[in-house]
């Protein structure tokens, strides 16, 4: 361990400018000495350079579009403004309605959003390192010199006792001015991390929406797929009708009337199982809603919405769009950036601490301070960790496997 210091200190305060100059002057000195070696350390690859990374070949990043999102609560707070709506459900609700509920009702979308507040303070957190800390300490201290005997040259002295109390207080000031860039890389960290929670949370919201959409459109195709049951049962009741005549009167084979009484059955079987269809996929939807008895009415008014069938997708475009638009990708991205702080903090280790610090105080024995009792004391220390048994090389090596 290596460690340079250098302070200054004068037993009281003196009106000359120069005494508060030259801790002025050595703190200046020591910023521009923190910059040029910050300056010298290659910081981690940038987003857009790892979303270029994951580009197809010959695809330009498409722009990302204005969507409006007022409709869509995204935080903690939207939610619980929302919450009354677990009452009841609206009589006619679209497949934009369902999600709208499900997004507001959702219990893991509030717990991620209170997970997001808490990332925020810890970015914020990690800006304070940038300011000095300033501290006040005060004490008092009582000291009762025991008696003692002691003989030199065949003379007995007794020491006698003594007693003393010490009164003190001091203003601290530090400021760290150099890390190894450990202080930028953890500012990063924590942001990159408050990134990677906001893009699960549009994840999360994009899997919910992904499910209410299936469930939704299962219920509607159980519908329908009901009727068309009812009306083919209908359709082959009347042909059977007909064949039963014309058995009877002789004029028609058996197998037609059995023919039609199979269909007439296999409607039947189809209208059952669309029916046990619906029923589980509005259970789905009920909980997916956060309904509380997991119920919604197989009668209730969902209905189908008019799409654009008209769209055409272009692949390469569409992969564009993903890369920009894709809360996973995003998330990712946030995570690999987040995994470069963690190297950069570790490699901090082969650099120096370069620390200021000033100390104002009075000390005396009696709770009376004046002039001729105040200190001042101001300096820098430069710490070097030059040998630890290989720690920081396997901090780095742990972090860059991570």
């Amino acid at each position: 361990m290596g460690q340079f210091c250098l302070n200054n200190q004068s037993p009281s305060m003196e009106p000359s400018m120069n005494r508060f100059l030259q801790p002025c002057v050595f703190a200046a000195m020591l910023l521009v000495a923190s910059i040029v070696l910050t300056s010298c350390v290659t910081p981690p690859p940038s987003y857009d350079t790892l979303k270029q990374d994951l580009m197809l070949p010959g695809v330009e990043p498409a722009p990302a579009p204005i969507i409006d999102k007022q409709d869509l609560p995204t935080s903690a707070e939207t939610a619980e403004e929302m919450a009354p709506a677990k009452a009841a459900l609206p009589d006619s609700m679209s497949l934009l309605d369902a999600k709208r509920i499900a997004l507001a009702d959702n219990p893991d979308l509030r717990s991620i959003g209170h997970r997001i507040t808490s990332a925020q303070a810890r970015y914020r957190r990690a800006l304070a390192s940038y300011w000095p800390s300033l501290d006040l300490s005060a004490g008092a201290e009582h000291v009762h010199r025991v008696p003692q005997t002691q003989v030199f040259g065949g003379n007995t002295i007794d020491s006698g006792s003594d007693s003393y109390e010490t009164y003190r207080a001091t203003l601290t000031l530090s400021w760290l001015l150099f890390d190894g860039l450990a202080r930028e890389y953890r500012v990063m960290q924590a942001r990159y991390q408050e990134t990677s929670l906001q893009a699960s949370r549009a994840d999360a919201q994009r899997l919910l929406c992904k499910a209410v959409s299936q469930s939704y459109l299962t219920a509607l195709q159980a519908r329908k797929s009901m009727e068309i049951s009812r009306t083919d049962r209908t359709f082959n009741q009347r042909l059977l009708h007909d064949a039963q005549k014309r058995f009877e009167a002789g004029s028609g084979p058996e197998t037609d009337v059995l023919n039609f009484q199979i269909g007439v059955d296999n409607a039947d079987i189809n209208y059952l199982r669309a029916q046990q269809n619906l029923k589980l996929s509005l259970i789905m939807l009920a909980e997916l809603l956060g309904r509380p008895d997991a119920t919604i009415d197989p009668q209730h008014g969902i209905h189908m919405q008019a799409i654009d069938t008209s769209v055409m997708i272009d692949l390469r475009e569409a992969a564009a769009q993903a890369l920009n638009l894709r809360p996973d990708l995003q998330r990712i991205m946030a995570d690999i950036q987040t995994a470069h702080a963690s190297i950069g903090i570790a490699k901090a280790g082969y650099y120096p601490q370069v620390i200021t610090n000033a100390d104002l105080g009075y000390s005396n024995p009696e709770w009376k301070f004046s002039d001729e009792d105040l200190l001042l004391q101001w300096g820098a220390s430069a710490t070097w960790n030059l040998f630890a048994g290989g720690s920081t090389r396997q901090d780095v090596h742990a972090a860059q496997e991570e």
